[in-house]
Order: structure tokens, then sequence, then C-alpha cells
């Protein structure tokens, strides 16, 4: 097996991210060797249920304390200085990012898609969250769905 993290940023929003990582954490065929969260305080008072949840859910699927990284800012960041900070943080190979307002609705083929980055030195492999065109702009996109 190939390690990963799995980075989120979130915005104080625990409703929204407790059906995010319950359904990325079930649907992933490969659990990660770390969840780091950080979450911008966009929603006072928020930080420790989002934290709890965090490590409630990180313990769910086994990851010891110690594996789950949480990060708050009080004073919010935003998006790209809260990725700046998840990136940082990274200690594996390769990372899944997800936002946390997304809810996995079908099985995620982790494992294969570790194999074909690493195989092939590609640099990401994307799991759409809708249905795209084969075209975007002047480029013909390459679609292929793992495990067909």
């Amino acid at each position: 097996m190939i390690p990963y993290d799995v980075i989120i940023p979130s915005a104080s929003r625990p409703h929204l991210l407790r059906r995010t990582l319950r359904s990325l954490l079930v649907q992933m065929d490969q659990r990660p060797a770390r969840l780091i969260v950080h979450n911008d305080e966009r929603f006072p008072g928020k930080a420790e249920e989002t934290e709890l949840l965090v490590r409630s859910l990180g313990a769910s699927v086994g990851l010891r304390d110690e594996r789950v990284v949480f990060g708050n800012s009080t004073m919010p960041i935003g998006h790209g200085p809260a990725l700046a900070w998840l990136l940082a943080r990274v200690e594996m190979p390769y990372v899944l990012y997800s936002q946390d307002d997304h809810e996995v609705v079908r099985s995620l083929p982790v494992q294969q898609a570790l194999r074909v980055l690493d195989a092939y030195g590609l640099n990401q492999i994307r799991f759409n969250k809708r249905a795209t065109m084969e075209w975007k702009g002047d480029y013909h996109k390459l679609e292929v769905r793992f495990g067909e």
C-alpha cells in the first residue's frame, strides 16, 4: 500500500464537515496515514466542536490521535493560506484533498489511483464532483473511469 494524507480546509461548519468526513472515510478503499484539517473560524465558537468531530471521526477509522492534525485560525486566513498550512504539514508522498462541504456518494478507488500516480509519475488524479464535458476551452480532456 502506498501511504497518503487527507487534507481538508474547513470554515467552522461542523454540520457540513461531519457529512464530508463520514462519507469520505466510508467510501475510500484505503485508510489515510493521517488526517489534517485546518479550520477558519468564520463562525466563532465552533472550533472546539469542529476539532472534537475531526478527532472522533479519525478515531472511528483507527487513526491514533497523533495521526490527526487540527489547526485553527481565530482570525480567518482564507482558502489559499489554509491550503498552504495544510500542505506544509503533509508527510506522505501523496495527498487526497477535499473541501468541507462535499459528500462522497460513490466508492473512491484510492489504492488504484495511488498505484497509477506512482507508476506513471503523475501529479494529479481527480475524482470529479459532477459529470464534465470532454472539452475545456481548446483542450481535449482524457477521462478515465477507474474500476470499469
